[in-house]
């Protein structure tokens, strides 16, 4: 298969297959340290993060991935529910249908900009809603967790180059991944 790259304004957001660059990428340090039920990935891209958690995890449990826009093929395989719309808006409805995920990513850009609303208190009081076992969030390494720290703990941080790529598990949960 031919390597596929998604760029938005000259920054490099996402690969297909997802093993390109495999090791070298920050796609690789978003897979979970456990096989997930369920998985909300905001800020899809061509899918790279689904794609390495489903070579790692298998195939039998659900993916969504939610992005401005979306791929025009579903790379990711079954069980993959991919919805086009802003993922802030979406973390905002969520709470219609009481939906929760085992293990939701947040990696979130406009060009080389995180937007601002990733640091906001409503939409840290949103992801403290529907996540369940443990967040992951690309943070381009910027530091300010305030307002994910008052619901989250975090536990372990990778860096790789500029990118800081933060685990956090909810305040109450006694689980131990690493």
């Amino acid at each position: 298969m031919e390597n596929k790259h998604f760029y938005d304004k000259g920054v490099l957001h996402s690969v297909w297959p997802p093993e390109s660059y495999f090791g070298f990428s920050m796609w690789a340090l978003a897979v979970p340290p456990f096989k997930p039920e369920s998985v909300l990935l905001l800020g899809y891209g061509f899918g790279a993060i689904a794609g390495l958690i489903r070579k790692i995890w298998g195939e039998d449990f659900w993916i969504t991935g939610v992005d401005l826009k979306i791929p025009s093929t579903n790379a990711a395989g079954k069980l993959t529910n991919l919805v086009e719309a802003d993922a802030f808006d979406y973390v905002k409805d969520v709470k219609v249908c009481q939906e929760q995920y085992d293990y939701v990513v947040v990696d979130l850009f406009n060009g080389a900009e995180i937007p601002n609303e990733v640091w906001s208190k409503e939409f840290a009081d949103n992801l403290a809603r529907i996540t369940k076992k443990m967040l992951c969030i690309n943070t381009l390494g910027k530091s300010d967790l305030t307002e994910l720290e008052k619901h989250f703990r975090p536990i372990l941080t990778k860096r790789w180059y500029d990118n800081s790529i933060h685990f956090m598990i909810p305040n109450d949960s006694q689980e131990n991944y690493f």
